[in-house]
């Protein structure tokens, strides 16, 4: 994490899902151009992070309902690097 994130309230512990790992599931856009398939792609991380309900400017969802925040990292793919994600 750096410096900002951490000023901002992202938080490596404390939280049951951290270290947990997750899928994305991608639409494989190069297979649509290629050939026209549909074909899906799956991505492995894993949640480093949170950002609780108790900072500053807490994350809201589309109905305005306050919720936490996870950080997600990506080891691999046109996804790698870190992305935030509602859960």
């Amino acid at each position: 994490m750096t410096p900002e994130e951490l000023a901002e309230g992202w938080r490596v512990e404390g939280h049951v899902r951290i270290g947990t790992q997750c899928t994305r599931t991608t639409l494989d856009t190069i297979a649509v151009i290629a050939n026209g398939c549909r074909r899906r792609r799956t991505w492995t991380g894993r949640i480093v992070a949170w950002l609780p309900t108790t900072v500053a400017y807490p994350f809201t969802d589309d109905s305005g309902t306050v919720a936490p925040l996870f950080k997600l990292r990506f080891e691999d793919g046109p996804i790698k690097g870190e992305h935030s994600i509602f859960c």
